[in-house]
């Protein structure tokens, strides 16, 4: 009787092992994946332990092209995560591009984003925890040397005092979710990359760019 017993428990230990998901995690304990009851490798998006940054310039008057410079650290190159911009509103409206390009050389005037800034542009970390962004971010001005095209399309804009120019929603785009690699920069002051979101038209009004970026 006491080893149908024993028999029984160990039984009853091995099913709820095996209803049990198989988890998977990282070095820092950051959930990756798990294997399901039925055998599935079901992906879990778990903490990052990686520095993350907001980049961004909003409320822009924008009957010119804005441009978004964002520069690595000497030491820490950085991957560009996701991009969102507003293209605004016109009084003459067109619909503009988005480029994203490398650059091989640092940017220089315009206005320099502010660490942990209170106004627009600034560039602030998701965790109080990290240090603040090593590398440059600058809105306008002159960008770097012009490198290859990373990414491009174009967004629709809605036209003041007509039936177009209701409320619109943000464009993003975010990298890394479908297999393919983040844009990457690599450490040292000349090397970057630049967002250009070109002119709603006269009278344009209103434009955003914001981009998240992970310091590595």
């Amino acid at each position: 009787m006491r080893k149908k017993l024993w028999y029984f428990a160990i039984l009853l230990i091995l099913a709820a092992a095996a209803a049990r998901p198989a988890v998977i995690e990282d070095a820092s304990s950051a959930l990756t994946a798990m294997v399901d009851a039925a055998k599935n490798l079901r992906v879990a998006i778990g903490p990052s332990v990686r520095p993350t940054y907001r980049a961004s310039a909003t409320g822009l008057t924008c009957t010119a092209a804005s441009t978004l410079s964002i520069e690595a650290g000497a030491s820490t190159g950085f991957k560009l995560a996701r991009v969102c911009v507003f293209p605004g509103q016109a009084t003459a409206s067109v619909n503009p591009t988005v480029v994203i390009a490398r650059r091989s050389t640092a940017s220089s005037a315009g206005t320099a984003a502010t660490n942990e800034g209170t106004a627009s542009p600034s560039v602030s970390r998701m965790d109080p925890a990290d240090g603040t962004f090593p590398g440059i971010v600058r809105l306008n001005g002159t960008p770097g040397t012009a490198g290859a095209i990373i990414d491009s399309w174009g967004v629709y804009v809605g036209e003041l005092g007509t039936g177009e120019s209701g409320p619109q929603d943000p464009f993003c785009k975010t990298y890394g979710e479908m297999g393919d690699k983040m844009p990457t920069v690599s450490p040292g002051v000349a090397n970057g990359l630049s967002i250009v979101l070109g002119s709603p038209g006269a009278g344009g009004v209103g434009c955003t760019i914001s981009a998240t970026l992970i310091a590595e």
